[in-house]
């Protein structure tokens, strides 16, 4: 049901958006450009970092503790969960890019202006915001998704485009569906 309301949302938000005249190729969805130079390098930074994070958490002998599994009940830990898991991964990519990333980095910057200081506050509220949507994952998340969000709207900011965020997004979501079935197959060899 989380997935079905914040697709809603997002519609409601893309309505608004067409309504008022703007392109859709204003919110970041014009053909994606080529990732080269800098955006490429911070995709890169990020995707280090992001797999020196999974493979700590996958050593993490807390991870294969009961409790974490009904701390954050949507982690998979069968493959037909991780399907289920697989449509909100997708709706998350999508429509949290398009809310958090184009649409409030959008507007902040119209407020904000486009220089340092504004373009600092387009990144930092949104991601800060992001941040605490996902507080019921723990503050640990918290501060790594805070993290990310930054690394995304540096991104955001240099592309001007959001297809490449929401695959980004997208794989992030799965590699950390894909903990919660390691670590299952994990706790059963433990038995």
């Amino acid at each position: 049901s989380n997935s079905l309301s914040i697709w809603g949302f997002t519609f409601v938000v893309l309505l608004v958006w067409w309504t008022s005249g703007r392109s859709f190729a204003q919110l970041g969805f014009a053909p994606p450009p080529p990732v080269e130079g800098q955006p490429l390098l911070i995709i890169g930074v990020f995707a280090i970092l992001y797999m020196i994070d999974f493979f700590a958490e996958l050593k993490n002998p807390e991870n294969l503790s009961p409790e974490n599994k009904t701390q954050i009940g949507f982690i998979p830990v069968t493959m037909h969960e991780y399907l289920h898991f697989s449509f909100m991964a997708f709706s998350a990519a999508v429509t949290e890019e398009i809310l958090f990333r184009s649409y409030f980095m959008n507007y902040l910057i119209s407020v904000a202006g486009t220089n340092t200081p504004g373009i600092a506050i387009a990144i930092a509220i949104p991601a800060a915001v992001f941040g605490l949507v996902h507080l019921y994952q723990g503050w640990k998340t918290v501060i790594k998704i805070v993290a990310m969000a930054i690394f995304f709207g540096v991104i955001y900011l240099h592309l001007k485009n959001l297809w490449a965020l929401i695959v980004i997004h997208f794989v992030v979501d799965m590699v950390g569906g894909s903990i919660g079935l390691l670590l299952a197959a994990k706790k059963q060899d433990h038995r």
